[in-house]
C-alpha cells in the first residue's frame, strides 16, 4: 500500500554480518521470497529471512507504567490490564520487563520469559505516588535492556500526563535509544494533564509509534496490537560485502 517498511539495526553481529529488523505495515504477512535486499544500490546474495521469534537473537520489551497519583483506580487497573494483554500476545522467547515511575522510579521485574510471574505481577497495584517522572523511567528502562544484552529491544511506555521531576531529559533519552537502536512506543491515556507532544517526539525520533487512547477502555486493544505487532516482525541478515570503515 505504499507504507514504509520500518528497519532497526540487530546489534552484536561481528562485521561483516548485518541484520536488521523489519516492522511490516499492521496486518501483513509475507513469504521468505518477497523480501529483496541491496547495499549500496548492489543487489545483496544469501539473505537469510526469519521471524523475530525464530530467528535465533536475544531480544525484549520493557513496558513503563505511569502510576502518579491521576492514574490511581480505574486508568491504573485498565493499564495493567492492558499489560497483561500485552504479555499474552508476546512472540516466542520475547523477553519482557516492567518499570513503574511516579515521583520514584521502581524496576518490578528485568527481563523475563515468565508468563506466568509478569502476569501476577500484573494483577497487583504497584502503588501510586506524587509526580511523573517519565525521562526517569525510560533512562531505566533503557538500563534494563542494556544490562541484557540484548541484539534489540524495545519500551512501551504509558502516561496520562507530562514529565513532572526527571533528572534525565527528552533529548537525552532519546539520544540513548537511538545509540542503542531500542524504539520507543507509547501510549498516551487522556487526562487533565494530559500532554501529548513529549509521547509523539520520543516515538517519532526513536523509530516507534505513538497511540492515543481517550479512554481507559481502549488501553487493551492498543495493548493487544502492539503486542501482535512485535511479535509479527521479521529479522534479516546477510553477510556485507562493504569494505571495513566504508559508509553503507
Amino acid at each position: 500500500a505504499g507504507e514504509p517498511l520500518e528497519t532497526t539495526p540487530v546489534g552484536r553481529l561481528p562485521f561483516p554480518e548485518r541484520g536488521y529488523v523489519v516492522d511490516l505495515p499492521p496486518g501483513m504477512a509475507v513469504s521468505r521470497s518477497a523480501f529483496r535486499v541491496t547495499e549500496n544500490g548492489r543487489p545483496v546474495e544469501n539473505v537469510d529471512v526469519a521471524a523475530l521469534g525464530t530467528a535465533g537473537i536475544n531480544y525484549g520489551t520493557v513496558l513503563a507504567i505511569d502510576t502518579s497519583l491521576s492514574m490511581k483506580g480505574e486508568p491504573l487497573t485498565a493499564a495493567l490490564a492492558a499489560g497483561r494483554s500485552f504479555v499474552a500476545h508476546r512472540a516466542n522467547g520475547q523477553q519482557i520487563g516492567l518499570v513503574a515511575f511516579d515521583g520514584r522510579v521502581r524496576v518490578l521485574r528485568g527481563l523475563s520469559q515468565d508468563a506466568g510471574g509478569l502476569t501476577s505481577l500484573l494483577s497487583q497495584s504497584p502503588g501510586v505516588a506524587f509526580g511523573t517522572r517519565i525521562y526517569d523511567g525510560l533512562d531505566s528502562s533503557l538500563s534494563v535492556l542494556e544490562q541484557a544484552k540484548l541484539s534489540t529491544g524495545s519500551i512501551v511506555l504509558l502516561s496520562d500526563g507530562a514529565d513532572v521531576g526527571s533528572e534525565s531529559d527528552l533529548d537525552a533519552v532519546i539520544a540513548k535509544a537511538q545509540a542503542h537502536h531500542v524504539r520507543i512506543f507509547t501510549v498516551g491515556l487522556r487526562s487533565k494533564a494530559f500532554a501529548p507532544a513529549a509521547l509523539q517526539k520520543l516515538a517519532a525520533e526513536s523509530g516507534g509509534s505513538y497511540a492515543e487512547a481517550s479512554s481507559t477502555d481502549q488501553l487493551a486493544s492498543i495493548y493487544s496490537a502492539l503486542g501482535q505487532r512485535l511479535a509479527g516482525e521479521y529479522v534479516v541478515r546477510y553477510r556485507s560485502n562493504a569494505m571495513p570503515q566504508s559508509d553503507v
